[in-house]
This record gives structure tokens, C-alpha cells and sequence, in this order.
């Protein structure tokens, strides 16, 4: 649990940017909805009732109801442009960052916008999908375009980036470890080698 509370403090860094409001465009579908499937929730209490994507503290993108340990949270196929924001936005500058469309524009589902809600609609705890032995934990990014963001920040290459990005939800799997540069690394390549589980944080 400490571990798990460890990177909930390095979330505010990783997911301020996503309420940026930056586009006025029209309303259209990007690509095709998406399904976030839990299993096995851990540490998780009777008194869910409800799982629901909130963006900025009230809007609403997506709910599902908490039923045998888990849920399945189907995903819009798009999201109002309103609530997009430039992908350059997304990640941090440098110049050895590249970004092959910086013209392309995001929206990020973080453990920070996934909530259990009880039958009276009180928002009692967060949902992660993580794995605490290699310090990882998971995104899903929206983008309008195919994008990919590559490349490392940081005085000491503490940030790496190797995002290969379709149009449409894309999983992204960010992991940390001090022995190595860059240190956290966002990266749409599967781990199929780490085992991730979703756990429940009680607020």
C-alpha cells in the first residue's frame, strides 16, 4: 500500500495538465469506444455500488455499475473537444522531444479520474490499475490523430517518452525506477512480462 500511495503523490505532476481547456472545434467521433475491463478488484468494500470517469471534479465521461468484484467501464468513442487539450501539452518540453503531429489533441483517463461511488452517490475511494512490484501503473490517452511521442527530459533524463499513439484510447503503461535513466518512462508497449491488478483506495 505504501508503494501505491507513492505514486498517488506523483499523479498531481503526471495528470495536472489534463485540465487544460484548449479547442473549440465541433463535437465528432474520433475513433471507436473502448472497454476497461476490472477483475478481482483488491481492498475493495461492500459498499461500492457504482464506477464512474470524472473530469474536472463533475463532469461525467463514462459509469458502469460495481458488480462480482469488478466492472466494466465502456468508454465513449469521443470526448467534446472542450475537454482536449494539444498533445505537446501532455508531455514535458525539451529539445530532444519529438513529436510527429503536434497538431494532434488528447485526453487522459488517470487513477485520478476513476471513482467507486456508494448507492447514496458519494464518492468513497479511486480505482488504479498498477503493479507495485515494478512500480507501474496505467493510463488511457484519446487522440484524434495518429501521433508518436518520443524522446527524454530532464537534467538528469528523468522522463522518457516512447508512445506510439492511434487514433482512438490508447492504454499507457508509466513505470518508475531510480536505477535507470530515464527514471519514469511513459510507453503504449504492452508489459506482458509484469502482471497488473486493479486495487481500490478508500478516500
Amino acid at each position: 500500500m505504501k508503494k501505491y500511495l507513492k505514486l498517488l503523490a506523483l499523479l498531481p505532476l503526471l495528470c495536472g495538465l489534463v485540465i487544460v481547456v484548449s479547442c473549440n472545434k465541433d463535437d465528432d467521433t474520433i475513433g471507436n469506444g473502448f472497454t476497461i475491463i476490472a477483475t478481482n478488484v483488491i481492498n475493495d468494500i461492500e459498499q461500492i455500488s457504482t464506477v464512474k470517469v470524472i473530469f474536472l471534479e463533475e463532469i461525467e465521461i463514462a459509469q458502469a455499475p460495481y458488480l462480482n468484484n469488478g466492472f466494466e467501464l465502456k468508454l465513449p468513442a469521443s470526448v467534446s473537444y472542450r475537454y482536449m487539450f494539444p498533445i505537446e501539452y501532455m508531455v514535458h518540453e525539451g529539445d530532444a522531444m519529438m513529436i510527429s503531429d503536434k497538431n494532434a489533441s488528447a485526453f487522459a483517463i488517470t487513477p485520478n479520474n476513476i471513482f467507486g461511488f456508494d448507492q447514496n452517490g458519494n464518492r468513497i475511494g479511486s480505482f488504479v490499475l498498477a503493479s507495485f512490484d515494478r512500480n507501474m501503473f496505467v493510463q488511457w490517452y484519446l487522440v484524434d490523430r495518429d501521433v508518436t511521442v518520443k524522446g527524454e527530459v530532464g537534467d538528469g533524463e528523468e522522463l522518457g517518452y516512447d508512445l506510439d499513439l492511434k487514433k482512438g484510447w490508447n492504454p499507457v503503461y508509466i513505470s518508475m525506477d531510480y536505477s535507470r535513466t530515464p527514471v519514469m518512462k511513459f510507453t503504449t508497449e504492452n508489459p506482458y512480462d509484469t502482471e497488473l491488478k486493479w486495487f481500490f483506495v478508500e478516500l
